[in-house]
């Protein structure tokens, strides 16, 4: 009998195996030349080994290996070689030989794993290289079963690997349509682990919103059929037709909230043993989807702010030589604003527009070119020729390797009109200031001649005559005092005095000058309350916004019409005073102004109360009437609403904070009896006539008085005599570099309580020096009478005392 044939054995992937070494383990050199020469047909190579150990220290080099024992070997038998073998790692395959034939020790050889046992006789040789080709084809076949298992398992692995770190989600589906196995990415579609989702019907798994429509589970419902991920299923299943990348949304219930996804759906029939099952796969692109809705949503934005923008938006090329191209974008404010349809304005160029001429353009995109970025003035023709004054800003990048401008165009045709009015205001600011300069020196004069004619009028045993024409002087100083509040008040140097006032009673006063402005043309009405409506405010000013929203109404109708003036209490609640931004809940006093002339458009009525915005025609209007109210309601912690409609007229509602009126009220301070006192007084007057005035009624008083004509000159009597001054009296605004204030710090670095008055033509000067806070000073505004100085001196002291 031949051998097996082993040399031709190969893995299963082609690659050849392995060698296996056969080691003749045979005390007897030349029995194991015999050997040697017998298993030559074999194709195995021979190594030898004469005893125990030598086959000990061979075998580690050789893994693959058949061992061919002698049992007797001079150092050990083969039962004892193997045992040692063992002792450090796996025996390898032997075939055993003796020369000795017995049945026992040939089980128990077997028993320890031997592939056959030969007796060492005369057919020893020829039945030698049968049971040595038949053990190595063994060992082959085993080797090859071996790398096909493992190549099976590594295969398994790289495959499971795959399906298991793939970002698609895959699940098989068996005919009941119910999840018998997935990979891990199916946690990201259903939230949970894969152990908890297998056997689920893809509704429980998905916990879609519709699976409690029909006990049969997921697809029987009556929303089912419009689910995509069941029409794959479903049809996939009957015609066995696959379906790629379907796209879809999925619906779903988390924790009580609906939730919308979208999947790409696959889906393919597979067969498994027999069993036809359906392969899902779902790519989760929810977060694509709301990329490129948010995408789309980004694009028309910025289509939407090119074209809603109120500036005209130009885009254009830069060619070789610097020159501007024809525009390649424009926005529908540029076509509106040139007469251009968009195709007309996309066949020209900045320079077929713009009205400076072709040097200052080139010299313009030579500095855009250098900068980057430019602004200028110039201006745009339109269509029909009309000019309009605009600014440009123009910008330059990169677009598709060319270089772009990209320029923004401002109508400034307002604003050079704006500045036209701003121009006028600052005149008018300059008459403001020198009228507040006037009325304070005027109001100087007026202190001493008041004083001057109250010292006068004490005069015992004055003829009647002289008491008569005194008396036509004091109305005539009155009037004076009268006038300088006024110039203030225009120069913005006049503070708010504010007072219980009722609104009826203010209108009252001023209804017949009212029916004079206003005209016969049109018919004045005056309704709502009768009674007493009162608020804390300026009774000067609320005439000022009375007067103006009468005469804003009455050019409303040029035709004539009817103005209405309607005063009443009104209690607002948190919900209405939600209707208008500045509006309050409480109890107001509501003044409403209503005409039936022309109306007002949304357009106008959202700059009625701006600075110089007026509709009115050039030289009619300077557009401060409106914002003038806007703001003297503001200073009374009120607001304006209008009401208007174009032809239908307007109706303006102020809204005053209401204030309970106090019936009973202390008498006036100029009727208070005249109390002197015997305190020393430093007084600090500029003016050598007022000053003098001043310490002549003082000192007739019995006060005794220290005179300094500014503050440095004070500072020199203070430190004569600071231990006898029991009050200063100083000027606001003085020479030498001191004013009134400063005065006062320094005399009260030396002495903390001090009694001050500081006295001023200007009622702003007092108010910002009560808000820079410090101790207690008594503020006294020019003019006043005698009566009022000394009467304000003793209370200073009186309350000094009191302390």
């Amino acid at each position: 009998m031949n051998p097996p044939d082993t040399a031709g054995i190969t893995a299963p992937a082609g690659l050849p195996l392995p060698p296996i070494d056969l080691l003749l383990v045979e005390d007897d050199e030349g029995l194991a030349e015999l050997f040697r020469k017998a298993l030559g047909p074999t194709g195995a190579r021979c190594d030898w080994a004469r005893t125990g150990q030598e086959a000990i220290a061979w075998l580690p080099e050789h893994p693959s290996c058949l061992l061919l024992l002698d049992y007797s070997l001079p150092d050990m038998t083969a039962d004892g070689l193997l045992e040692t073998i063992a002792q450090s790692g796996p025996v390898p395959p032997f075939i055993v030989t003796t020369g000795h034939g017995d049945e026992r020790l040939a089980v128990s050889l077997m028993k320890l794993g031997a592939r056959d046992y030969l007796v060492k006789d005369t057919m020893l040789l020829d039945r030698l290289p049968v049971v040595v080709g038949r053990v190595l084809h063994e060992l082959r076949m085993q080797q090859q079963l071996e790398e096909s298992e493992r190549r099976l398992r590594q295969n398994e692995r790289e495959l499971l690997a795959i399906y298991d770190h793939t970002p698609t989600a895959m699940m098989l589906l068996d005919g009941e349509l119910r999840l018998r196995k997935a990979n891990a990415a199916i946690v990201e579609v259903f939230g949970r682990p894969v152990e908890q989702v297998l056997g689920l019907t893809l509704g429980e798994a998905f916990e879609c919103q519709n699976r409690h429509q029909d006990p049969r589970g997921c697809g029987f419902g009556p929303n089912c059929p419009e689910c995509p991920l069941q029409s794959c299923i479903r049809d996939t299943l009957h015609t066995g037709q696959p379906h790629r990348q379907v796209d879809g949304p999925l619906c779903s219930v988390k924790n009580g909230v609906a939730i919308q996804r979208d999947f790409l759906i696959s889906t393919v029939c597979v067969d498994i043993e027999g069993q036809t099952y359906i392969l899902v796969c779902l790519d989760n692109i929810t977060q694509r989807k709301q990329a490129e809705q948010a995408l789309r949503t980004s694009e028309e934005r910025y289509r939407q702010l090119f074209n809603c923008v109120n500036d005209a938006v130009f885009a254009f090329h830069l060619q070789p030589d610097g020159k501007p191209s024809h525009f390649i974008e424009v926005n529908d404010v540029a076509c509106r604003r040139l007469g251009y349809t968009r195709t007309e304005l996309l066949q020209r160029s900045p320079a077929d527009i713009n009205s400076s001429g072709s040097t200052v353009l080139a010299n313009a995109m030579h500095t855009l070119r250098q900068n980057r970025e430019i602004v200028v003035e110039t201006v745009h023709i339109a269509k029909d020729g009309r000019r309009i004054p605009v600014e440009i800003n123009s910008h330059l990048f990169e677009f598709h390797g060319r270089q772009t401008v990209l320029a923004l165009a401002r109508d400034i045709t307002e604003r050079k009109h704006l500045e036209t009015q701003v121009r006028q205001a600052q005149k008018m600011e300059a008459i403001g200031q020198l009228a507040g300069g006037i009325a304070h020196d005027f109001n100087n004069i007026l202190a001493g001649l008041m004083l001057q004619f109250s010292l006068l009028r004490d005069e015992p045993g004055l003829p009647a005559k002289v008491d008569a024409s005194l008396g036509e002087l004091d109305a005539e100083l009155k009037r004076a005092a009268n006038l300088t509040r006024q110039l203030l008040l225009f120069s913005r140097r006049q503070v708010m005095e504010t007072k219980p006032i009722d609104l009826n009673e203010t209108l009252a006063a001023l209804w017949n000058m009212l029916r004079r402005i206003i005209g016969e043309h049109i018919n004045l009405r005056l309704t709502g309350a009768t009674k007493e409506l009162w608020i804390e405010g300026d009774a000067n000013m609320l005439g000022q916004v009375i007067l103006n929203l009468c005469v804003n109404a009455r050019d409303a109708m040029p035709e004539g019409g009817t103005l209405t003036v309607d005063t009443r209490l009104v209690e607002l609640s948190p919900d209405t005073a939600q209707d208008h931004p500045e509006a309050r809940a409480g109890s107001f006093v509501c003044l409403s102004v209503s005409d039936t002339g022309c109306g007002m458009d949304a357009r106008v009525l959202s700059h009625i109360f701006e600075p110089f915005f007026t509709t009115k025609p050039v030289g009619q209007g300077t557009g401060l009437g409106l914002s003038t109210v806007h703001g003297i309601v503001k200073q009374h912690h009120g607001w304006v609403q209008v009401e208007s409609a174009v032809g239908q007229g307007s109706s303006f509602q102020v809204f005053f904070p209401s204030s309970p009126h106090v019936t009973t009220t202390a008498p006036a301070v100029e009727d208070a009896p005249v109390r002197g006192g015997n305190e020393t007084i430093l007084l600090v007057e500029d003016d050598a006539l007022v000053r003098h005035g001043f310490a002549v009624t003082l000192r007739r008083l019995g006060y005794r008085v220290f005179e300094a004509a500014h503050g440095p000159a004070a500072l020199q009597l203070w430190n004569q005599h600071r231990t006898k001054i029991d009050l200063v009296f100083t000027d606001m605004v003085m020479p030498e570099g001191m004013n009134g204030l400063q005065l006062v710090a320094k005399l009260r670095a030396d002495q903390p309580a001090l009694s001050v008055i500081i006295a001023s033509g200007y009622s702003t000067e007092l108010v910002e020096a009560q808000q820079a806070g410090g101790p207690p000073v008594t503020y006294l505004t020019k003019p006043f009478s005698a009566k009022k100085l000394v009467q304000v001196v003793r209370e200073t002291l009186d309350q000094a005392a009191s302390t």
